[in-house]
């Protein structure tokens, strides 16, 4: 919120561009982390940093500082993404396993399906009273009120279950697998996949690599740079 970009670099840890360059002066704690994932906290305007082996650390913008989250409980500090929702609950996924933790009501599960354990999610948002869960076998709609998880293959649909980005807007679920582009109706749960782009060649879409800056935009970051498109207008198109 104060404009500012941040970036997490593997190897060279956390900074921030202020006055016309890149710095960490007082990040220090993290100049050689392996910065896996980033969240930006806008209510205590606070950024969670998932790292490579480290856990996570959380760094408060207006106090200039950075602790380490120690959790009540042990958990694989390889950490993939992050997620807080907006009842501050917050969702890690690691390299063998996702689980959400809530402070305020000293609680942690981790989400299995079955026997299943999600493991190197790419990517998790937040929609509604739903986790949306990409990785690399397919993509997971979690309820957390009833905690009802519903997986979806290529069996339903998906032209591929290795799941890079995903986007909720009010009609559908956008997702971006390796090279197509996947829309997802949420009532009727039709699939369709968009694999054309105009004669552009984005090559292989990246991990967690997705932006919604306004209600009528989706970006997806790739190998060849960025595809910017309208949802309501390509979904109209037979």
């Amino acid at each position: 919120k104060h404009g500012t970009p941040w970036a997490g670099t593997f190897g060279g840890g956390v900074q921030y561009f202020e006055n016309g360059r890149w710095t960490g002066e007082w990040l220090s704690e993290l100049s050689q982390e392996h910065v896996m994932a980033m969240f930006y906290d806008r209510e205590n305007d606070q950024i969670l940093v998932g790292t490579n082996g480290n856990g996570v650390y959380c760094i408060d913008i207006a106090k200039r500082d950075v602790k380490k989250i120690r959790f009540p409980f042990h958990y694989n500090s390889w950490v993939c993404n992050l997620l807080l929702d907006s009842q501050q609950t917050l969702w890690i996924a690691t390299s063998s396993g996702l689980f959400y933790y809530s402070e305020k009501d000293d609680m942690h599960e981790e989400i299995l399906f079955g026997d299943y354990r999600i493991c190197n999610a790419s990517a998790i948002q937040e929609d509604g009273d739903h986790i949306l869960i990409a990785c690399d076998e397919g993509f997971i709609i979690y309820n957390k009120k009833t905690k009802e998880k519903e997986f979806i293959t290529s069996e339903q649909g998906l032209p591929s279950e290795y799941i890079r980005s995903v986007m909720p807007t009010e009609r559908h679920i956008w997702l971006a697998t390796r090279s197509n582009i996947v829309s997802i109706d949420k009532e009727t749960r039709e699939i369709r996949t968009f694999s054309s782009f105009s004669g552009y060649k984005i090559g292989e879409f990246h991990r967690n690599s997705v932006a919604k800056p306004g209600k009528d935009y989706i970006l997806f970051g790739g190998d060849n740079g960025i595809i910017c498109f309208t949802p309501e207008l390509i979904i109209s198109r037979q």
